[in-house]
């Protein structure tokens, strides 16, 4: 499972990154809604896009590492509304 939520969350950062690099700034870390923040003025998506990515971005790190809660599973830190919220925005 950590081998799927780990590939399933680069995919949207591998492109961005070579997209980023292509119009020559650099694109680098884990936060999606920072490198498209960080994008020229000529090139930044809309802002409804850019709180997307920060939505995805709340979901990342948690996913990718088991041992990111104190305490318990991930699924006792999730509701239904959680879900709901991310998949609205995948």
């Amino acid at each position: 499972m950590n081998g799927l939520a780990s590939s399933h969350t680069k995919l949207p950062r591998r492109p961005l990154k070579r997209y980023t690099q292509s119009i020559g700034v650099e694109g680098w870390g884990h936060s999606v809604s920072r490198m498209l923040e960080n994008l020229p003025e000529n090139f930044k998506p809309l802002a409804e896009i850019i709180n997307m990515a920060k939505e995805m971005d709340r979901h990342y790190i948690p996913s990718s590492y088991l041992n990111f809660h104190s305490e318990g599973a991930p699924l006792d830190y999730y509701t239904r509304g959680s879900r709901k919220s991310y998949k609205v925005c995948r």
